[in-house]
């Protein structure tokens, strides 16, 4: 089994809960708050023997270099005296967390590529492992087009593994699958990437759309068929597609993971973790930490 973690949003989830948190006057809520989240995770699965992966965002990305408006507003909201999120201060423990802890604690499958998001290494991981079982970590319902038969997601916020059946029970229709899903985005729109969809159709009435069960007299399907909609149709597809299609990405190889118990001890005792030091027999059994 491989459990993918989308790491950019475990960390925007420990700081929005443990931006407080410090040692030395320090920052580490982030680091604290992330460590956790993965312990909680392969808590469920870790009989099954799962090789952890984690994926990262690039701050490079190809989509905005395709379309300008790309999560811009997100990007100038830091720019507003109204600001609440994440600062250069706290960015830094998401490099600490990728560039230093985890390949220190002995993990390999640390990737991010220029240019891409986690989203995106993650589609590259499923579909070079498709015979694997394959759990996501995320929230993100780009991720839904992933979902097939060997590969859920497990929503650490719901705390709910969320399956193919559970998709298609919510969305699907006719032959539409979630392989289609990035065809639905494209005509409804992804509100958290600011890509703007059809006016007056949702993810219900495209998937009707495209299940040929959306009756041709509606508004909704007159302004599908309208050429400048199908226009806008073309353009998203790209943004919401995972991987990204017109750049090509390296072919991500999973290894296997050395995990050093001494070098994780010692980062929880430099970082004065003391929960998880107290904890650290129940570490070592669930993360599989190996003494020298």
């Amino acid at each position: 089994m491989l459990i993918i973690f989308d790491s950019n949003q475990l960390c925007y989830s420990a700081f929005y809960s443990l931006s407080d948190l410090t040692n030395k006057e320090e920052a580490t809520g982030i680091i604290f708050g992330f460590l956790k989240q993965v312990y909680s995770v392969t808590k469920l699965f870790y009989e099954k023997k799962p090789t952890l992966i984690f994926a990262w965002d690039s701050k490079l990305s190809y989509r905005r270099n395709f379309y300008k408006n790309y999560k811009r507003k997100r990007r100038e909201k830091k720019y507003q005296k109204e600001y609440t999120g994440p600062s250069d201060i706290h960015y830094e423990q998401f490099d600490i967390i990728r560039k230093e802890l985890l390949p220190q604690i002995g993990f390999n499958n640390v990737f991010i590529q220029p240019g891409f998001e986690a989203d995106d290494i993650i589609a590259n991981i499923c579909n070079n492992y498709q015979g694997e079982q394959k759990i996501i970590v995320s929230s993100d319902e780009d991720l839904y087009q992933l979902l097939d038969i060997n590969t859920s997601m497990y929503k650490i916020k719901a705390k709910r593994l969320y399956t193919d059946s559970d998709w298609f029970s919510e969305h699907g229709e006719g032959n539409v699958t979630t392989a289609d899903w990035a065809k639905v985005k494209a005509l409804a729109g992804c509100s958290t990437d600011e890509v703007a969809g059809i006016r007056g159709v949702g993810a219900k009435t495209a998937v009707k759309y495209l299940a040929g069960n959306l009756k041709e007299t509606t508004k909704a399907y007159k302004a599908i068929e309208q050429k400048r909609n199908k226009l806008l149709y073309e353009r998203n597809l790209p943004l919401v597609t995972i991987p990204y299609p017109w750049e090509k990405m390296d072919k991500l190889k999973v290894r296997k993971n050395k995990l050093d118990f001494d070098n994780f001890h010692s980062i929880c005792t430099e970082y004065n973790f003391k929960s998880i030091i107290a904890e650290i027999s129940q570490w070592r059994k669930i993360l599989k930490l190996k003494l020298k």
